[in-house]
C-alpha cells in the first residue's frame, strides 16, 4: 500500500468523523470542534491580562466567521460584558441585517476588498460584489470603525482600474487608508487534504517592486496604502 493514495467518496460522507477517529496512519484528521458560547467565551477570557496591558483584544476571524451569524454575534456580546475589545474580520459578503446583529457589540470591522467591478467579481469570486460594497456603505452609514483592507493577487485586482475604483469608493466614504495584503498559496495543502482543485497554482505572491507599484498608485488617487505588518 505504500506509495499510494487513498480516494475518499465524499459524497457519502456525513461528517461524523468516525474515519478520523480510527484512522491507523493519522492520514485522516478533524480540523477544529464544536464549542458552546460559554467554552469558547472562557477560553478567550483567559487572555484577560495580556489584553489589558495590550490594549488589544478578541478578533473573530475565518473563513467569513458571520456565516455564524448567531454565535458571532452572542459571543461579541458576552466578550464586551467582560470589556474585552472586539474585532471582526470579514468579506462583507452577509446581508445587512447579519451586520446589524453584531454591530453594537464589535469595536472594529476588517473589511476586505478584492474587486470593484462586477464583472470581474462574479469571474473569479462566483458572486458579485454588490453585498460587498453595500455593507461598507452601510457600515460607514451607522459609524462603525473600519479597517480596510486589499488582498493583493497579481494580475487579478493589481490593475490601474481597479485601483482607481477602490480609491474613488474609499474616499466617497470618508476612508483615506487602506492596508494591503500581499498574496500567498498557502492555502494549496488545504484544497489537496479537501480533494479540491486549486485553480491558482501557477500564481506566485507579488515581488516588493510590485508592492511598492501599487502602494505609489493609491496615493496618486488621494489614499494612503501600506503593506499588512
Amino acid at each position: 500500500m505504500e506509495g499510494r493514495s487513498i480516494n475518499i467518496d465524499r459524497s457519502s460522507c456525513r461528517v461524523c468523523l468516525t474515519c478520523a477517529e480510527n484512522c491507523p496512519t493519522g492520514a485522516l484528521e478533524a480540523v477544529g470542534k464544536e464549542v458552546t458560547l460559554k467554552e469558547l467565551t472562557d477560553e478567550v477570557l483567559k487572555d484577560r491580562i495580556l489584553f489589558e496591558e495590550s490594549g488589544g483584544g478578541a478578533t473573530l476571524s475565518g473563513g467569513e466567521p458571520l456565516i455564524q451569524e448567531d454565535f458571532a454575534a452572542k459571543l461579541l456580546k458576552a466578550l464586551k460584558a467582560n470589556n474585552i475589545n472586539t474585532a471582526v474580520e470579514t468579506g462583507g459578503y452577509v446581508s445587512s441585517q447579519v451586520i446589524d446583529k453584531t454591530a453594537p457589540w464589535t469595536d472594529l470591522y476588517l473589511y476586505d476588498l478584492k474587486l470593484i467591478d462586477p464583472h470581474e467579481s462574479s469571474y473569479y469570486t462566483g458572486y458579485t460584489c454588490s453585498p460587498v460594497l453595500n455593507n461598507l456603505k452601510h457600515l460607514v452609514k451607522k459609524g462603525c470603525r473600519l479597517a480596510v483592507r486589499m488582498p493583493l493577487i497579481p494580475g487579478i485586482n493589481d490593475h490601474h482600474d481597479n485601483i482607481v475604483r477602490v480609491a474613488s469608493l474609499l474616499q466617497e466614504n470618508g476612508i483615506k487608508k487602506l492596508e494591503l495584503i500581499p498574496y500567498h498559496n498557502m492555502a494549496a495543502g488545504k484544497y489537496k487534504g479537501l480533494d479540491l482543485e486549486y485553480r491558482l497554482p501557477r500564481l506566485q505572491p507579488p515581488t516588493e517592486k510590485q508592492v511598492a507599484a501599487v502602494k505609489e498608485a493609491f496615493y496618486s488617487e488621494g489614499i494612503e496604502a501600506e503593506r499588512e505588518v
